[in-house]
């Protein structure tokens, strides 16, 4: 998972996601990617950020916990 964590526009795909502790850990090491690579450039780090976000899906059959995953992303 390093190596694929690494690649900022690789996808993940979290199909019982429940509160995201998956998809949040794998948020947290790509953006600290970006961070890494392109701190220095605003435009580039906000483009990679939004890549590294919108790579990251999440299902649940449960309302709530879909809700709670996007909210513990998002504080991310």
């Amino acid at each position: 998972m390093k190596h694929e964590t690494e690649r900022i526009e690789s996808r993940f795909l979290e199909p019982a996601c429940g509160n995201g502790n998956f998809l949040a850990e794998v948020l947290r090491r790509k953006l600290a990617v970006v961070n890494g690579r392109y701190s220095k450039n605003q435009v580039e780090w906000e483009r990679y950020s939004i890549m590294a976000v919108s790579s990251i899906y999440g299902v649940d059959i449960l309302e709530g916990n879909a809700q709670e995953c996007r909210d513990r992303l998002l504080s991310i």
